[in-house]
């Protein structure tokens, strides 16, 4: 594992990211009524714990919410 945060992401990442986009998309996000249990035990937790493309997952996942708002907002 690098530790440089420009490292472009493995294929095995690329393919979380496309899995975490799915999961998080909004048919996805709606009426799901998950109890916290069952959000623990998704398997989702923790996806991101080897990652060796992002210094800070917070900030990551703030602009992919960015990204995913600029696109929404230059379909209208």
């Amino acid at each position: 594992m690098s530790e440089n945060p420009q490292q472009k992401p493995s294929a095995d990442e690329q393919d979380y990211d496309a899995e975490l986009e799915e999961l998080l998309s909004d048919k996805n996000l709606n009426g799901l009524g998950l109890t916290a249990e069952e959000i623990v035990k998704s398997p989702a937790i923790g996806i991101w714990a080897h990652r060796t493309d992002m210094a800070d997952s917070v900030e990551y996942v703030a602009e992919m919410r960015r990204k995913k708002r600029e696109r929404r907002m230059s379909r209208e």
